[in-house]
């Protein structure tokens, strides 16, 4: 399910023309690690995305600012720097 998902957004992201690529997230122990795409658009756009396909959150990088955004509350906090984060 999760594979198909994948390719349900990855088609939405081409005809909606969002640029986007391939950014997989980890744990910060590295013990459980996830496939996402990164896409160009507005916040807004984004949580409705991830809203579509019912996640939880979306991160949103701001100045080198990761935050993790709830897509059901709207709830932002910052985590890190996206920098420090980049493996």
């Amino acid at each position: 399910m999760n594979v198909a998902a994948d390719h349900r957004l990855r088609r939405l992201l081409e005809r909606q023309h969002l640029k986007h690529f391939r950014a997989s997230g980890q744990s910060p122990d590295g013990s459980h690690q996830e496939p996402g795409w990164a896409i160009v658009t507005n916040l807004g756009n984004a949580l409705k995305i991830g809203k579509r396909y019912k996640q939880r959150a979306i991160w949103w990088v701001v100045d080198d600012e990761l935050q993790l955004h709830s897509c059901l509350t709207g709830h932002q906090e910052t985590v890190a720097g996206f920098a420090q984060r980049m493996v």
